[in-house]
């Protein structure tokens, strides 16, 4: 994970240093969480009726070269795409028609995928990616990658970006080791380190994606969480608390000076609150409720405890009309 990028086949020296400098990555490692921004979903092929302006999507069906026409004194480049559903317009534009025309055959199967948009009512697709059909090709989610302007200018697109992933999750795949336990990934029904690092770049379809996403954010919530409770114990074995367990103030209040009872909640908050104070040990504690559910009751029994032991007490409040109802 921490080796260099130039250490890979096929990578090198001048492609390491502009990827580092474009990504700010160094090493395998931070290439490899160097995720997606979104996919393009290559699994299935959609109708031309289910396409709708601004969308996404791959399509399946023959050809008819129309020639092409003229718009604002330049030769553009039109193919008529249809289905069983409907028909579509694929459109080139700033490129020499006989580029598009040579490579195309009418009545042959393609699949086309790209961006549709409506232009004087009719669907049509800008530049889109045009190959002949074939039965056997495989079928995943292609990653898209945030591609920065410097990469850009020196020819690094999306599918390059994606090759030099792909080198690295091969190099590394075997090196990966689990950082989770396996009992925790039983329990949450969640894939492999190596599997979700493979599944959030190349995914086979949107059930294996899901699943990396969600390994991928539980294990740095888990890991911070870890991080979290170590740091609270550490502070608790360092850092020691007045000890307020002298309870007649309080219990001199709660019988003569309590003018109502209190709830079951209240009094479970408060007995928790009275084991910690009389622990020893710092508190740290947020009292959570609606208004009216009794918050600062509470809060008033545990200034009791503080001025019971001999200690003094702050008690705060937002506003100046609480200040005054308190």
């Amino acid at each position: 994970m921490n080796s260099p990028l130039a250490s890979l086949a096929g990578i090198g020296q001048a492609r390491a240093e502009l990827l580092a400098k474009a990504l700010r990555v160094a090493t395998c490692g931070d290439l490899l969480t160097y995720y997606p921004i979104r996919y393009e979903d290559r699994t299935r092929f959609h109708q031309v009726k289910e396409a709708s302006d601004g969308t996404w999507c791959q399509l399946l069906g023959r050809l008819r070269v129309t020639g092409g026409y003229y718009a604002r004194g330049k030769y553009s480049g039109r193919v008529e795409f249809s289905d069983d559903t409907g028909i579509l317009d694929l459109v080139w534009f700033k490129r020499p028609p006989t580029y598009i025309m040579t490579r195309l055959t009418s009545g042959d199967l393609y699949e086309i995928y790209g961006r549709v948009t409506r232009y004087r009512g009719r669907l049509q697709m800008s530049h889109p990616e045009v190959k002949p059909y074939n039965a056997q090709s495989k079928r995943t989610m292609w990653p898209v990658y945030e591609i920065p302007h410097s990469l850009r200018q020196a020819r690094f697109t999306n599918r390059s970006l994606g090759r030099c992933i792909k080198q690295v999750i091969d190099a590394l795949t075997p090196q990966i080791q689990d950082t989770l336990p396996t009992y925790v990934r039983q329990k949450y029904q969640l894939p492999t380190r190596s599997d979700a690092y493979c599944h959030i770049h190349f995914p086979p379809n949107n059930e294996a994606r899901e699943g990396a996403q969600r390994r991928i954010r539980f294990e740095g919530l888990f890991f911070m969480q870890l991080m979290h409770l170590f740091q609270k114990g550490m502070h608790r074995q360092k850092t020691r608390g007045p000890v307020c367990a002298d309870t007649r103030l309080l219990k001199r209040f709660y019988a003569e000076g309590l003018p109502f009872k209190l709830t079951e909640a209240q009094k479970r908050v408060t007995r928790e609150i009275h084991q910690d104070m009389s622990s020893g040990r710092a508190m740290n504690r947020l009292l959570q409720g609606d208004v009216g559910t009794g918050k600062t009751i509470v809060a008033w029994m545990s200034v009791l405890l503080a001025v019971g032991a001999g200690r003094q007490v702050a008690f705060l409040a937002p506003t100046e009309v609480l200040c005054a109802q308190h």
